[in-house]
């Protein structure tokens, strides 16, 4: 959802989604969510999009859906969780994958970047 403060009413930026998985992470002017089917970067100052990816939320235990993402404090990366075990880097400049972390985690609840941009 948008507000307009002046105008005091609120309008839909997405649709309500297949599942029920979302995200939202802010850095400055830039927003990222999920659109379903696809994790979004907006610069919501000049309202351009700048990155679209696919983003399919995967079950964890069969019945909770694992999705996370956070923008880098630049705004130039955003990190997502989709599935057990992964966190994606991608540039969202470019919209090119960075980097694939994986491990030993089944379910991340929250992903963050350090203000120097470490996450």
């Amino acid at each position: 959802m948008s507000c307009s403060l002046p105008a005091a009413g609120f309008a839909s930026m997405t649709e309500m989604p297949s599942v029920p998985a979302s995200f939202l992470s802010c850095a400055g002017t830039l927003a990222a969510w999920y659109a379903d089917p696809h994790a979004v970067v907006t610069d919501l100052a000049h309202g351009r999009e700048l990155f679209r990816q696919s983003a399919t939320p995967h079950l964890h235990g069969g019945h909770s859906p694992q999705l996370e993402a956070a923008l880098a404090p630049d705004g130039s990366v955003l990190a997502m969780c989709c599935k057990p075990g992964e966190v994606t880097l991608h540039d969202v400049g470019t919209g090119q994958e960075r980097a694939v972390w994986r491990g030993a985690f089944q379910m991340i609840s929250k992903l963050a970047f350090t203000p120097s941009g470490g996450i």
